[in-house]
């Protein structure tokens, strides 16, 4: 420990001797020879400037400084641009973003619509089946002579398909209890449907 102690002294005193030696005494010389040239009227930094003026190489490694100045301007003025014009990309691209999704959206809408009245449908459609397997039992239930003239006045449509889900005895009873041309007729549009 006593070892790096002495290391630390040992730097700091030959900064020291350093400062005190060289760097102090240059310093005084500058600033006393600026003193002495402002004061014989030579302007020192103008005349540095012209022996840089005169020096190519300087010139070339440091160029000219306003046009340097110019560029980054200009550069700067572009990239400016160039942000202006990729938030107005960004912009629109939001905007298309939240008019697909409110799309989406109302699309969701109109499925959920139209799944609820499918359901709805389906609803009705099984209450008109059981409404009609009801009709069809009615007529099972009925007599063929009360039947018959009652399945003469339906429309012929509703009349065949009821006569199309009654057992086979019943429409040979029903069909016997009807006038012969209205029995060929409902025989005739039970062929075409196919029973």
């Amino acid at each position: 420990m006593a070892n790096s102690v002495e290391k630390v002294e040992r730097k700091a005193s030959k900064f020291q001797w350093f400062m005190m030696a060289f760097l102090i005494p240059l310093l005084t010389v500058i600033a006393v020879g600026l003193v002495l040239l402002q004061i014989s009227g030579v302007n020192v930094f103008q005349e540095v400037s012209k022996m840089g003026e005169k020096v190519s190489v300087l010139q070339s490694v440091f160029g000219d400084g306003e046009e340097a100045v110019k560029e980054l301007e200009n550069r700067s003025l572009n990239l400016q641009a160039e942000i202006e014009e990729r938030e107005a990309q960004i912009a629109k691209l939001e905007t298309k973003i939240l008019d697909k999704d409110n799309a989406i959206k109302q699309v969701e809408l109109e499925k959920e619509q139209l799944e609820n009245q499918l359901e709805e449908l389906r609803q009705i459609q099984s209450d008109n089946k059981r409404a009609f397997a009801d009709v069809v039992e009615t007529y099972e239930a009925m007599s063929a002579k009360k039947a018959a003239p009652i399945l003469v006045e339906l429309e012929e449509e509703e009349a065949v398909k009821i006569l199309s889900q009654v057992s086979p005895d019943q429409l040979g009873k029903i069909l016997e209890s009807m006038l012969p041309q209205d029995a060929a007729r409902f025989t005739k549009l039970l062929a075409t449907e196919g029973r």
